[in-house]
């Protein structure tokens, strides 16, 4: 199928591209999301036409005056979204998707240390976090992005800078037990706080390196405790959904 994007989304996998650490190899032509029109469709497709608007989050070569789009991979968009609302949020809200679901399902009463929570997936995964009933600590860089996280319902806020002892207030706020999940899209710059911010057995979820990769470690390294006396604990499970 053939369709002429009017919008076009810009993420972290277009930069990792961009600097070698995605899966394409130049020469190629960036791309992957957007939404427009559909100007052609192959023999055979009977479920869209000519005329349709859908959206898209895994279409190649998508920064283009024509894309080629998988017709599985077409999502028909309502009335009420616009073309450039769909091209932001389908692959962010996706990746939120699975990330509370198949990956570490939200769980009420649990606690979750979120960081770059004002960002697109941040936003939405501290939506569908509370709507579950999990409180979120979520990490923003300044304060007017803490109140926007906090208008979306996030429990705690923290505003990072150098020098912060993340793990110590995560402690702080969790009762020394530390939170059951962390969902790091950022890597290196606050992995090791989320390793030190998590609970013994609890689940550390990485799914993005805005930052740069993180470097090699050792998974059988335990994060210390020192909590009403109590010392150790292994980290708990590390998943990588980059």
């Amino acid at each position: 199928m053939l369709a002429r994007p009017s919008a076009i989304g810009v993420n972290f996998k277009d930069v990792y591209e961009r600097e070698g650490r995605g899966k394409a190899s130049p020469p190629f032509t960036p791309g992957s999301e957007g939404a427009g029109t559909v100007t052609a469709v192959g023999e055979g497709v009977t479920s869209l036409v000519p005329g349709d608007r859908i959206a898209w989050c895994t279409a190649l070569a998508g920064y283009a005056e024509q894309v080629v789009v998988p017709v599985r991979a077409a999502v028909p968009l309502p009335t009420d979204i616009t073309d450039r609302d769909a091209a932001a949020l389908l692959l962010q809200g996706l990746t939120a998707h699975y990330l509370t679901t198949s990956t570490r399902p939200a769980r009420e009463g649990g606690t979750a240390l979120l960081h770059a929570a004002a960002g697109g997936v941040g936003r939405l995964l501290t939506q569908l976090l509370t709507r579950n009933g999990v409180k979120v600590i979520a990490t923003v860089s300044t304060p007017a992005k803490a109140a926007a996280v906090r208008a979306l319902g996030a429990w705690q806020t923290l505003v990072t800078a150098d020098g912060t002892d993340l793990a110590g207030q995560v402690r702080d706020l969790t009762g020394g037990h530390g939170v059951d999940v962390v969902y790091d899209g950022v890597g290196r710059d606050t992995f090791e706080a989320g390793l030190k911010a998590l609970r013994p057995r609890g689940t550390f979820v990485l799914f993005g390196e805005s930052s740069g990769p993180v470097p090699a470690f050792d998974p059988r390294r335990r994060c210390r405790w020192l909590s009403r006396g109590y010392r150790g604990g292994a980290a708990g499970r590390v998943r990588a959904n980059v």
